[in-house]
């Protein structure tokens, strides 16, 4: 007759103080440092001066692509929207566009004005400089922006990003 046997496992050994977790910890840990991190190096667009026709704006402007819908930020090389969604023509120059190039240069042309923007505005406080309340076929508000008696439009313009416009007719980036 067949003899039956029962298995037993065996019994693991007994541990000890607490189990260590440090995969666990060390990932909470990194994730905890990158919050802070963000959070040092967030600078929202706040109005440091308040003039009726003529605010003074600092802040970090990311690009809208990057940002919420009621951020402020930098749509392309002659737009903006300000806190609140707020869609904003800088007038005075016209970049080529990023939305719809008509050819490659046109789009990297479009890129680099958009990127010297960012930068400009990025670079410390300036004034916005409202047009009385005039606004564009698309109704966004119309104004100059200024720092230090400089205009984003003729930096632009200098560095062969943007043409001067008057709101005429515009020039093909593609010629």
């Amino acid at each position: 007759m067949a003899r039956i046997v029962k298995f037993r496992q065996p019994k693991r050994p007994v541990r000890r103080g607490r189990r260590r977790r440090t995969g666990i910890w060390r990932l909470l840990l990194l994730s905890g440092a990158f919050a802070v991190a963000a959070w040092l190096s967030h600078d929202p667009v706040r109005v440091i001066e308040d003039h009726r026709d003529r605010p003074v704006m600092a802040g970090r402007f990311p690009l809208c692509v990057e940002s919420g819908a009621d951020t402020a930020c930098i749509s392309d090389g002659d737009s903006i929207r300000l806190a609140g969604g707020a869609p904003l023509r800088v007038i005075g120059y016209d970049t080529p566009e990023i939305g719809q190039p008509q050819c490659e240069r046109e789009r990297e042309l479009a890129v680099q004005a958009r990127a010297e923007l960012q930068r400009w505005v990025n670079s410390g406080p300036f004034d916005i400089v409202y047009q009385a309340d005039q606004r564009d076929r698309y109704g966004r508000r119309l104004a100059r922006l200024e720092r230090g008696g400089e205009d984003v439009g003729e930096v632009l313009i200098a560095k062969g990003l943007a043409r001067p416009y008057d709101g005429g007719t515009r020039e093909n980036w593609c010629a």
